[in-house]
């Protein structure tokens, strides 16, 4: 039996797309329709699935700043930063040096708020107690110089605040050559025990 022929139609879609369709005769006309409604079936429910997708996005963005890609990223690392400096900086106490830090009588005054928040809740209670009456002996550890020495932290009633005594002088003022200006930073150590210290930024780096 001989073939039957294939017609080709060129449907125009735009000037620069042609879409190019081949109906076979060949094929009963039920399978015809049987395709042509399939495939109806199959754009409605596209259709239903694309508007489901559009809602969804509509609802998730609706309170949300839509950024380009570059800003996107600009804001990602922005936010590592952020986090990289406030997880890298363990000096919680921090200040710049007065000239009562550094004359006479020569101790280094610290906020109260800062004992409280950030020393106090780590020390036993004896301890609390002792530096609440006469003071109490504490190491210090010298990030600079690798070098332990030892003050008295005791609370100052005249002026409400926390100092660190006997020992201030000698200990850090003379040996570190410390002048009005430096930006010193001290914390409590868990792990260790003990006070950590450093000289953070020299006055004359500031003002030169």
């Amino acid at each position: 039996m001989d073939k039957q022929p294939s017609i080709y139609v060129v449907l125009s879609i735009s000037s620069k797309l042609r879409k190019q369709i081949k109906i076979n005769f060949s094929q009963p006309s039920y399978m015809i329709r049987r395709g042509a409604k399939r495939k109806e079936l199959d754009d409605a429910v596209s259709k239903e699935f694309s508007d489901f997708e559009l809602k969804t996005l509509a609802r998730n963005t609706e309170n949300e700043i839509i950024c380009s890609p570059v800003e996107e990223r600009k804001k990602r690392l922005k936010h590592l930063v952020w986090t990289k400096l406030a997880l890298s900086d363990p000096w919680k106490i921090k200040k710049r040096l007065t000239g009562s830090d550094l004359g006479n009588p020569c101790r280094l005054l610290v906020a109260s708020v800062s004992v409280k928040n950030h020393i106090l809740p780590f020390l036993n209670n004896e301890t609390v107690e002792e530096i609440k009456r006469d003071g109490a002996p504490v190491p210090i550890w010298d990030c600079d110089t690798n070098t332990e020495q030892h003050l008295v932290l005791k609370y100052w009633h005249t002026a409400k605040s926390y100092a660190f005594i006997n020992g201030w002088l000698n200990n850090f003022v003379n040996r570190r050559n410390l002048v009005e200006g430096d930006l010193i930073g001290i914390y409590w150590d868990q792990s260790e025990d003990i006070f950590k210290f450093s000289v953070l930024e020299k006055a004359s780096d500031v003002y030169p």
